[in-house]
């Protein structure tokens, strides 16, 4: 079942799978049965923006310069570890990892 609501200039979508939500300048997810990533979260800056991603070993990575369409693709993909492997790991973006 697929649950959208619509509050204070925010778009939740929720379904079984994943969490979504989306305002004027993030949007978030949350991947209840991917087994690989667990979340991503994309802000966007006046002149850049900013993914962090953690994984289901908690690992976390920020990557720089993600457009918001390639962010939309990996959210709107059937897997979304592969959508991430392929379209942001493998896309040359500048990265680092996040030491806890």
């Amino acid at each position: 079942m697929t649950t959208i609501t619509s509050q204070a200039g925010t778009l939740t979508i929720e379904t079984d799978e994943r969490y979504i939500s989306i305002d004027e300048d993030s949007i978030y997810g949350a991947f209840l049965t991917s087994t690989s990533v667990k979340s991503i979260y994309f802000h966007k800056f006046s002149n850049s923006t900013f993914t962090s991603v953690v994984f289901q070993n908690e690992t976390k990575y920020h990557y720089y310069g993600v457009p918001h369409s390639v962010i939309l693709e990996v959210f709107g993909s059937d897997s979304i570890g592969k959508a991430f492997n392929e379209l942001i790991k493998k896309g040359g973006y500048t990265y680092k990892k996040v030491e806890q």
